[in-house]
């Protein structure tokens, strides 16, 4: 080790003159151990999906239509809400028809309204019931149901008499407008040692026995020491876990299904170098992210991580004035931490010139809000300026988003 060298090398030389004459000299070489010095880093960063939470929704509770020995039909209704902030997304109706008897072929007719309204009806059968039970389930595809209260009406009507009772349930799944969470596995790789990841500076150990250890969030920390043979971890961060060798290699993997309203901090990591004769140094590891966040047919509500988030307009329906996404709002927006905006999918017919792009976008403020709004054909005639996003408690110029591209028009 350069540390236990006290005497320099020394070695020692001849100079001869064309007439002979010589002289002696000595070079003197003094190897001097760099002092150990942690540097900071920065990992590449990691592109992260998103989606809305979800979950799976029942209602039970929407009456139940029964009638006697004597009878052949009976009608029922009941009621069932969605949740303010969220809509319900593939429902069905399972009606679930039980009899002591034999029944001939029943046909169940079903109506959904909405504010008196009928938004969607129809009539089931269900066939030959004997002495017991049946389920029948309705599939009410492409309804969407935003958030209120619904009315189920239902009526069974039988070819002959006997007593039975339906009882309805609707199922479905229900989606969260306000909460975008982290989607399928991301992962990032580097090396804290080798300078990849701090702009080609290199961390100086001085001895090969020089012990790392790392500590990430709430008190998960490692020790890594070649002389007691522990050369891998894993340590548990906010959002993801840290698998690191000794040799400063590590994967950082992020967790599935973290809302990014969450991320109120950076994914941050300290270590320690320690060369065992008194000398110790300290840096950070920072995961950095881009997470990425597209916008619905649902007037959605965006709470952003600590990141720079991007969210996304696809165009999900050409002839509507938005692409087919709803009017949004991002509330808490930040051109500190590089938010991004991207449209370009719904500018269609731009020319890409800076001098006509005002033809196409529009930003105004409106009280403490600032509001982001399109016409997707500009000067044309098949859509006007309609509202897309409204970034709240900021106040900013199509020209400030642009400069710093913060809106990504494609241009």
């Amino acid at each position: 080790m350069l540390n236990t060298i006290k005497t320099p090398d020394s070695f020692i030389y001849t100079v001869k003159a064309p007439n002979g004459d010589t002289d002696t000299a000595s070079l003197n070489i003094t190897p001097t151990a760099r002092a150990l010095d942690a540097i900071n880093d920065v990992s590449d960063t990691l592109s992260v999906a998103t989606l809305q939470d979800t979950a799976a929704w029942l209602d039970s509770s929407v009456g139940s239509a029964s009638w006697g020995l004597l009878g052949k039909s009976g009608s029922g209704s009941g009621t069932f809400d969605v949740a303010t902030g969220t809509i319900l997304k593939g429902a069905s109706l399972v009606f679930d028809v039980s009899t002591l008897i034999t029944l001939g072929n029943l046909n169940i007719s079903w109506a959904i309204q909405e504010n008196g309204t009928v938004i969607r009806n129809g009539t089931v059968p269900v066939a030959n019931i004997t002495l017991g039970s049946a389920t029948v389930t309705v599939n009410l595809s492409g309804l969407e149901l935003d958030a209120g209260t619904y009315t189920l009406n239902f009526t069974g009507t039988n070819t002959l008499a006997g007593a039975a009772t339906i009882t309805p349930r609707v199922i479905g799944t229900t989606v969260d407008l306000d909460n975008f969470e982290t989607s399928g596995t991301h992962t990032v790789l580097g090396n804290i040692f080798d300078g990849s990841d701090a702009a080609g500076a290199m961390d100086q150990l001085n001895t090969v026995n020089t012990r790392l250890s790392i500590s990430g969030y709430n008190g998960s920390t490692a020790t890594l020491d070649a002389a007691a043979n522990t050369t891998s971890a894993t340590i548990q961060g906010h959002y993801g876990t840290l698998q690191i060798n000794l040799d400063g290699a590590y994967t950082y993997t992020l967790n599935n299904g973290v809302a990014m309203s969450s991320i109120t901090s950076k994914e941050v990591f300290t270590y320690q170098l320690d060369d065992k004769m008194g000398h110790t140094d300290s840096a950070t590891l920072t995961i950095d992210m881009a997470p990425q966040i597209v916008s619905t047919n649902q007037n959605d509500v965006l709470i952003g991580s600590a990141y720079g988030d991007t969210l996304i307009y696809h165009l999900l329906n050409g002839a509507d004035a938005t692409g087919g996404n709803g009017a949004d709002r991002w509330q808490n927006f930040s051109t500190v931490q590089g938010d991004k905006i991207d449209i370009h999918e719904l500018l269609t017919g731009w020319d890409h010139q800076a001098a006509t792009l005002g033809n196409f976008v529009q930003v105004h403020t409106s009280g403490a809000n600032t509001v982001i709004s399109v016409d997707r054909d500009g000067a044309g005639s098949a859509f006007k300026s309609t509202d897309l996003v409204t970034l709240e408690n900021v106040q900013l110029t199509l020209n400030d988003l642009l400069q710093n591209n913060h809106l990504i028009t494609g241009g």
